[in-house]
């Protein structure tokens, strides 16, 4: 880290030497199309192997991400690769010292926030504008003054939230995060915990089937408490379900092609839930809107919400459309073939 006495401009152009002297181009952490893992691997090397192959995809979004709307898809892809850093951060960091990760997943958790909303805003404004231009049984609602203000109000929070990533890459913390995870990427053995002469599991053929089982676990454990589910409850098993598809991807290399059968099944849960929870931040994102309008009306002329309140009924039918149809992708998922692909999976460990 750098003297605390730097002024932050400084800080910011030493953080910024830092990162070319670490070699920061992509190709230098991706030589191939993989990470690159064994199975006799220490949890530790494996750890920085995954680190970097996807710390080389994040930065390879950075530059489209600033390029706004000529790189639709960046924001998204730069946001995945956080969360996959963060997930690998989570499978293999009882390997490392707890403070050397600690700045690395602060710094992964701020990046993620102003990246997720960012495309939280992109997705449900992207709908609503779809539904505006296909939707000719409601066509005049989706087109009066309150749904076009709507529409406004959103495009604003969506320049508001993209100024302040655009800020958060561009502080000297974001260029010191650059910096010093570049070092710990390409250091064997930096900041990792000693094992080799201890009795404990730390290869990842050792460590790797337990860490997957404790996922899929953890997914399987929502069985006893999706009956009527809250949206929180459904909100907390994508997670899960995420936390086990990562945790696949992350060894996938090393695992029976059968890997792919589940990663599927909890891709399938991921997505759904996925598709709820976007229906259900849009519904929240509207409800605010017509609270504010109505603050608004009491010292100024009356906004209509008709189309508003149109559309959050479309949205509102999607999320019970999603809701009625998950027990279809839940029943895959726990399927029997599931279980034997995931025992096949791990068999070769």
């Amino acid at each position: 880290m750098f003297d605390s006495n730097l002024s932050d401009e400084d800080r910011e152009k030493l953080a910024r030497l830092a990162v070319q002297e670490a070699g920061m181009h992509p190709t230098l952490f991706l030589p191939s199309d993989k990470p690159g893992l064994q199975s006799d691997d220490s949890m530790a090397e494996a750890g920085r192997k995954v680190l970097a192959y996807y710390f080389a995809r994040m930065q390879e979004q950075e530059a489209p991400v600033r390029e706004g709307q000529q790189n639709k898809d960046a924001i998204h892809d730069m946001r995945v690769a956080t969360r996959r850093l963060r997930s690998a951060l989570d499978i293999f960091g009882g390997f490392y010292r707890t403070s050397a990760l600690r700045p690395f997943a602060k710094e992964l958790r701020k990046v993620a926030r102003s990246l997720g909303a960012v495309r939280d805003l992109e997705v449900v404004r992207a709908k609503a504008e779809d539904h505006a231009a296909t939707s000719s049984s409601v066509e005049a609602d989706l087109n009066d003054q309150g749904f076009q203000a709507l529409l406004k109000n959103w495009q604003e929070q969506f320049d508001a939230a993209t100024t302040d990533l655009i800020e958060t890459l561009d502080s000297h913390q974001y260029a010191e995060f650059l910096a010093d995870f570049a070092q710990f990427v390409t250091n064997p053995g930096k900041a990792a915990l000693e094992m080799a002469d201890k009795a404990q599991p730390h290869l990842v053929c050792h460590v790797a089937p337990l860490l997957i089982y404790e996922r899929y676990e953890a997914v399987r454990a929502y069985e006893t408490v999706l009956d009527n589910a809250p949206l929180d409850t459904l909100h907390a098993l994508r997670i899960a379900a995420k936390g086990l598809r990562y945790t696949l991807e992350a060894f996938t290399e090393i695992l029976q092609p059968e890997a792919k059968s589940v990663i599927s099944a909890a891709k399938a849960i991921q997505d759904h839930l996925g598709e709820l929870q976007d229906a259900r931040v849009a519904v929240d994102l509207m409800h605010d809107f017509i609270a504010a309008s109505r603050e608004t009306s009491k010292t100024h002329q009356h906004q209509p919400i008709a189309g508003v309140l149109s559309y959050m009924a479309i949205r509102e039918s999607d999320k019970q459309e999603l809701l009625n149809t998950f027990a279809q992708g839940w029943e895959a998922f726990t399927h029997p073939d599931i279980r034997r692909a995931l025992a096949l999976t791990v068999s070769v460990l």
